[in-house]
């Protein structure tokens, strides 16, 4: 896998000149670009000039929560839905990340530390952030 870098310090440049300078990067190559957390249409908007179209082999994926962005960016595919985590899958996560090496859940675990867990809503990130916070304190 090739190294891609900028001879061009990339603070200095607007926003349209850096989706040019990618589209003429990208013009005649097979490439695999993942987009993370795209919240919103608009963005979608200001990016996808940057990605040549017809390239063969060539993808463009988008993670985000909003099922609406999903569709936007693409009406002929099927978005992908993860399931969110049960309370008890996300507490044995908790578990992994906040007491490494501990295989069983302790019964005396604080009552607003299950809440904590129960309000990350079963996104396996919050989760395993929460966890990995309270792995840094100690314990009496």
């Amino acid at each position: 896998m090739k190294n891609v870098s900028c001879p061009y310090n990339t603070d200095d440049l607007e926003e349209d000149t850096m989706v040019e300078m990618l589209h003429k990067f990208l013009k005649g190559r097979t490439y695999l670009v993942v987009l993370d957390d795209i919240w919103k249409k608009e963005v979608w908007d200001g990016l996808k000039a940057a990605f040549p179209s017809g390239e063969m082999g060539s993808k463009v994926m988008l993670t985000t929560r909003n099922r609406e962005v999903a569709l936007y960016a693409d009406s002929m595919s099927t978005p992908y839905e993860p399931r969110m985590l049960t309370d008890v899958e996300s507490l044995e996560l908790f578990l992994k990340k906040a007491l490494p090496g501990v295989d069983h859940f302790p019964f005396n675990l604080d009552k607003l530390e299950r809440e904590m867990v129960v309000k990350c809503g079963g996104l396996p990130l919050a989760v395993v952030v929460l966890g990995g916070l309270l792995s840094t304190k100690r314990r009496p």
